[in-house]
């Protein structure tokens, strides 16, 4: 005859007998210590520890996303100034090459006194937004669009990109 299995009894409370392991260290645990992961059930001592793995913050994280969030703020706040008539004076030269770039299909910008890597960001977010405003019906073909269109999108990844300065620095 087969002997009977000896009992297993819960970690955390011994007198109680279970079957259930936790996943990761294999202690047995009864079902009021088990948590439901989706990986199977775990005992609380590990669901913790793989919990400290995301809580990483320090006490400096905290004042660097208030001057990020700052940083947001303050390159956000005006940014439908001006459009479609009072825009500067070099918004117009870099959003006209890279409508023209758009129609003609030509990539190269003729235009060297800006970095052509910021054109080319600019040209992305440009068809981006012809893309977006071609299926929300504002237009059809490249010949229907104007400048005013590309304005705020060119502003915002501008935004990003001084967020991103302020985030480095």
């Amino acid at each position: 005859m087969t002997e009977a299995p000896t009992p297993i009894y819960c970690a955390n409370h011994p007198q109680v007998e279970t079957s259930l392991r936790c996943n990761r260290c294999g202690k047995p645990i009864c079902p009021k210590c088990a948590v439901s992961t989706p990986t199977g059930y775990r005992c609380r001592e590990c669901v913790r520890g793989q919990q400290k793995v995301f809580e990483t913050a320090e006490w400096y994280d905290y004042p660097l996303a208030v001057v990020i969030a700052g940083g947001v703020a303050l390159r956000a706040w005006h940014l439908k100034h001006g459009v479609p008539y009072g825009v500067g004076a070099d918004e117009p030269a870099i959003i006209e090459r890279v409508l023209r770039m758009m129609r003609s299909g030509d990539y190269s910008p003729h235009f060297f006194d800006y970095p052509t890597l910021y054109i080319y960001l600019q040209l992305l977010v440009g068809i981006v937004r012809f893309m977006w405003g071609a299926i929300a019906g504002e237009w059809r073909w490249l010949t229907g669009i104007t400048p005013e269109a590309f304005y705020l999108w060119g502003r915002s990844l501008t935004v990003l990109f001084g967020v991103a300065t302020v985030a480095l620095v």
